[in-house]
């Protein structure tokens, strides 16, 4: 009895799939394209949706409101819990994308718009009107090095009378407005940016001919 249970046993060890094999067919289809971070805020927004809901429920079923009560509760518990766990689970990342690809500065972009920057950052050109990306950024010098970085069509907006309200501002021209979405796509992942997040941003992207 004892042998056929130690067999079996070594039989379901060979079975269990290594984490990197599981990541390439996970049971509930999870995107492991993307980041434990991201992953997991999408988690987080999915269940700030449900607790809506939970909310429409009460208001439109009062009777029940004290059975629906501890829902809400337990929802609103678990979101203000798991900020703290992506926040430490973000430093981590951010650390082993550091000591993979270099240091990282704060980068906290307020979406694409328009603005006046020095040329295109993947073509370069004059200063005029283009698709840009405002970004907070840490410190002046942190700034000022990120500026560098680009090379060309990025500019540091520091004003003295705001030290704390700091900027960079990167201009795309129209072709290259698609390696804007993708510089904003890279660096929201963490809110930082690297000068290889800036490398693959400029790299060409093909533009699918399918309707």
């Amino acid at each position: 009895m004892l042998q056929e249970m130690a067999l079996l046993i070594g039989q379901n060890k060979e079975n269990i799939m290594t984490p990197d094999e599981y990541r390439e067919s996970p049971i509930w289809g999870t995107d492991f394209s993307k980041s434990v971070t991201t992953l997991l805020e999408e988690i987080r927004t999915e269940m700030t949706k449900l607790r809506g809901k939970i909310y429409d429920i009460k208001t439109g079923y009062p009777r029940f409101s004290n059975n629906i009560d501890f829902f809400e509760g337990f929802l609103t518990t678990g979101i203000s819990s798991m900020y703290n766990a992506i926040e430490d689970i973000r430093k981590i990342e951010i650390a082993m994308d550091d000591k993979k690809h270099g240091t990282s500065f704060t980068f906290k972009s307020r979406g694409i718009g328009s603005d006046s920057t020095p040329g295109c950052f993947v073509c370069g050109g004059k200063n005029g009107m283009r698709s840009n990306i405002s970004a907070f950024v840490d410190s002046k010098g942190e700034g000022e090095m990120i500026e560098r970085w680009f090379k060309q069509g990025a500019r540091l907006d520091f004003r003295s009378s705001e030290p704390r309200y700091i900027q960079i501002k990167i201009g795309a021209c129209s072709n290259h407005s698609k390696n804007l979405e993708k510089l904003h796509q890279l660096t929201g992942i963490h809110n930082v940016i690297r000068l290889h997040t800036i490398e693959e941003s400029k790299k060409e992207i093909k533009v699918s001919n399918e309707t």
